[in-house]
């Protein structure tokens, strides 16, 4: 699981499931003194994920969301609301929230961090795209995040799968490539 978050970084999350990975993230928000209060929401919505509640997880991304005015913050909350509703299969849902984080990143005023919450958008839209049947949307989606981040291995990975299932192997193969080649 990948996470933007404020000042440009990412975090990068290995875990088995998207509640563990979550809970690593409010773990990490705790040391982070501009993010102190948005922490006990995101243990909330962990805690809610873990319980197979997903709409007391958005509520709790929702209260989060309602305490910041951090467009970095409030992508990355964004991105992650649309997370917890697609493993809810709440996919218009899902595909609100990281169209909205796409909106709330253009106000980012680091270029750098801009493109690291939008890429993430975009490719999660993206996997939302393909698993709907519209490829040649989610095709535009997976350019603009490569676009955007040019060193992205998801999103390059995820290129490749949807390439490949188009029927387009040797594309897919140097997309593959470079995401072994940045994540090996």
């Amino acid at each position: 699981v990948e996470q933007p978050l404020p000042g440009g970084a990412t975090l990068r999350v290995e875990a088995s499931t998207p509640t563990e990975a979550l809970a690593v993230l409010a773990e990490f928000l705790d040391g982070v003194p501009d993010s102190l209060d948005l922490a006990p929401w995101l243990r909330r919505a962990q805690e809610s994920r873990a319980r197979d509640d997903p709409e007391q997880a958005v509520v709790a991304l929702e209260s989060a969301l309602s305490r910041t005015t951090s467009p970095s913050e409030q992508a990355a909350l964004l991105v992650t609301q649309g997370n917890a509703y697609y493993e809810a299969k709440q996919f218009e849902q899902a595909a609100a929230a990281w169209l909205q984080a796409l909106e709330v990143a253009e106000a980012i005023t680091s270029p750098p961090e801009r493109a690291e919450a939008m890429s993430v958008a975009h490719n999660n839209y993206a996997i939302l795209l393909a698993a709907q049947g519209r490829p040649g949307e989610a095709e535009g989606h997976y350019r603009e995040a490569l676009r955007l981040r040019p060193d992205y291995p998801e999103a390059h990975n995820n290129y490749a799968l949807l390439l490949a299932d188009r029927g387009r192997p040797e594309e897919a193969e140097g997309h593959y490539q470079e995401a072994l080649r940045r994540r090996p």
